[in-house]
């Protein structure tokens, strides 16, 4: 993938005339004699195409959160010392577009666009957003604060181990662990939530459901109700009915129109995007 990346770069730089002339007539030159690049070239334009048609300021959002995330991880350590964060640099619209194409090629839409170049892209994987980590985050500090004396503290350190799986995206390992967990403590919304969410990581989505979709109603606390929904539209949508598609946009609503929920910007976006798209 490294000569894709590079390719990109050349690309974004020649669209937005941020070429000298001695580059620019290069890169036009290479276009000419190229196919790969010129093929490469058209799948940009696609993709931004694609972007524009989704574009509105939450879908956009989105995909900026993936680009910092992704910084975060230090996937752009590799890349050229030119790369721009949006977090530390104005960038003009057409920058924007520029990065947001970046950001689906990302989360895996080039190596669909690249295999099927006649066909309409699907749908950016939102799961990648991963919007878990915040409330994983919690869920720790606070199984953490048991003392000594806690008569729970073996439970609250067992399911900590799982949870702590799940948070180093190992599923196959957190599952287990979860099973294992769920077993002596079959009633616990927490592990059921994190087990639907690591089995829909694992794009095994009706397992997913299976977990999930009771606890966007019988959760024991709105964050956890919140989460369910958000990873239980996901599960509907790729069942790929229209009467799961009408569910999913369902919880997706309900988390857009609760201004309490910190889903509710990702939420509006997805749900445009269905409407769109479908």
């Amino acid at each position: 993938m490294k000569n894709t990346w590079n390719n990109l770069d050349l690309i974004e730089s020649w669209k937005n005339n941020e070429m000298d002339e001695t580059s620019r007539l290069q890169f036009e030159n290479r276009l000419k004699q190229d196919s790969d690049l010129k093929e490469e070239l058209g799948d940009y334009d696609r993709v931004t195409q694609y972007i524009e048609r989704f574009g509105n300021e939450r879908t956009r959002r989105i995909l900026t959160n993936v680009e910092n995330d992704l910084e975060k991880e230090g996937f752009f350590n590799s890349n050229s010392a030119n790369t721009i964060s949006i977090k530390h640099k104005t960038i003009h619209n057409t920058k924007v577009w520029a990065f947001a194409a970046s950001m689906v090629l990302l989360v895996g839409l080039s190596l669909w666009i690249f295999n099927n170049r006649t066909q309409v892209p699907p749908l950016p994987n939102i799961a990648e957003l991963k919007l878990e980590k915040p409330h994983i985050a919690h869920t720790l500090s606070e199984l953490n604060v048991a003392g000594f004396a806690d008569k729970e503290k073996g439970k609250k350190d067992s399911l900590s181990s799982a949870i702590l799986l799940l948070k180093a995206d190992q599923y196959v390992e957190a599952r287990y662990a979860l099973h294992q967990y769920l077993e002596a403590y079959p009633d616990d919304n927490t592990a059921q939530l994190y087990l639907g969410i690591a089995y829909v990581h694992a794009g095994k989505y009706a397992k997913g459901a299976k977990y999930l979709t009771p606890l966007t109603r019988l959760a024991s606390s709105n964050e956890d109700r919140d989460l369910a929904k958000w990873y239980a539209s996901m599960c509907y949508v790729q069942f790929n009915t229209e009467h799961d598609l009408q569910t999913a946009k369902f919880l997706l609503k309900e988390l857009a129109d609760d201004p309490s929920s910190i889903y509710t910007d990702h939420a509006r976006a997805y749900f445009d995007l269905l409407n769109d798209y479908k």
